[in-house]
């Protein structure tokens, strides 16, 4: 009931993995355990975030490239952030 649901079925397809839950229910787990969806959904939250790595690394590499000797405050801040996300993620793949 609290999250919304009519019976306990589709939650106990949740907490056993044997359904995704949709973006409203992932928030309404957050805040009801008061814990991040990245903790609570880990493993999913693991693979999308190794699947985004590569795909970070190849847009930083072409941003980077066709920002070569043209400073720009936007290009600069999508640098930073696609600097952060290969970066955190190579630390987190260390501590698998």
């Amino acid at each position: 009931m609290l999250l919304g649901a009519v019976s306990g079925t589709k939650v106990s397809r949740y907490e056993n993995f044997a359904r995704m839950p949709a973006v409203e229910m992932i928030f309404a787990y957050e805040i009801v355990f008061n814990q991040p969806a990245s903790e609570l959904f880990a493993g999913v939250y693991q693979a999308i975030r190794r699947s985004l790595q590569p795909r970070a690394k190849r847009l930083l590499q072409q941003l980077a490239v066709d920002a070569a000797g043209k400073p720009n405050a936007r290009v600069a801040r999508k640098l930073e952030l696609l600097r952060a996300i290969v970066e955190s993620d190579l630390a987190g793949s260390n501590n698998q």
